[in-house]
């Protein structure tokens, strides 16, 4: 399983690991809360999944390609097994941003946001010298988009406001409320808070084992304001087969 999305009290939405696919492919698996199975659908539209998002009671899907798309879920013969009947493109890859970078999917009251990190240095620098090009001043390079599916287009906005944060990773992105009142300092609004996990990469679910040694893991937060940012959290983790690591929130963390 890649990516889990609570889309409503009755339908649950995962992108997983197609493993009858040649290729390394991926599908939309949907479920009943409380069912005992799983419906998957591979749409050709739908076979390279990176990213998904409920918003406004619709689920939208970013490809690998960086094209955003709007899936329709309807019902087969069988009451209340959920499929996908449809899956529209609403935007392209955008023009002008980020090439070599990370993308991920959010919904922040609303309205869908396209999150573009530079990975360029990080894969440059490798684990061993990353810590230090952070310590040194390496300044990482962010884009946010705000999508227009009307216009299938996307906007480029330089906050996301002061009482939001953005924490964003392969498995869990999310939008939370930030007030500032405890500790400025890091519960300040307008960042961005990410992993860099430089050994997931190598996490693939048909060859990667149990991990035998720790790897080097980095929390970095990213301030739109200043446009700078600085390591948060430095530890070392142990991976495990098909799981990197990935962010967790309370029920009642919106």
């Amino acid at each position: 399983m890649l990516k889990l999305v609570v889309c409503s009290d009755d339908l649950v939405a995962a992108i997983v690991n197609d493993n009858e696919a040649l290729t390394y492919g991926s599908k939309l698996a949907l479920c009943r809360p409380g069912a005992s199975s799983w419906w998957s659908s591979r749409p050709d539209e739908l076979r390279v999944l990176q990213h998904i998002v409920s918003c406004e009671g619709k689920l939208y899907a970013l490809d690998k390609f960086n094209g955003l798309f709007s899936v329709s879920i309807g019902t087969d013969r069988r009451p209340s097994n959920p499929t996908v009947s449809r899956g529209e493109r609403l935007m392209g890859s955008p023009r002008g941003v980020l090439k070599h970078s990370s993308r991920y999917l959010l919904e922040s009251s609303g309205t869908l946001l396209l999150v573009c990190r530079d990975d360029t240095m990080l894969e440059w620098f490798g684990s061993a010298g990353l810590r230090s090009a952070l310590m040194d001043g390496l300044e990482l390079e962010f884009e946010v988009l705000k999508a227009d599916v009307e216009r299938s287009r996307g906007t480029s906005i330089r906050s996301v406001g002061d009482d939001r944060v953005l924490f964003v990773g392969p498995w869990c992105s999310r939008v939370v409320h930030a007030t500032g009142e405890h500790d400025p300092i890091y519960t300040a609004g307008n960042r961005i808070f990410f992993t860099v996990d430089l050994s997931a990469k190598r996490y693939d679910h048909r060859y990667y084992g149990y991990g035998t040694q720790q790897e080097p893991f980095y929390c970095i937060v990213y301030d739109m304001s200043t446009q700078r940012s600085e390591l948060f959290l430095e530890k070392p983790v142990r991976p495990l087969k098909g799981f990197p690591v990935t962010w967790l929130f309370p029920p009642t963390q919106r």
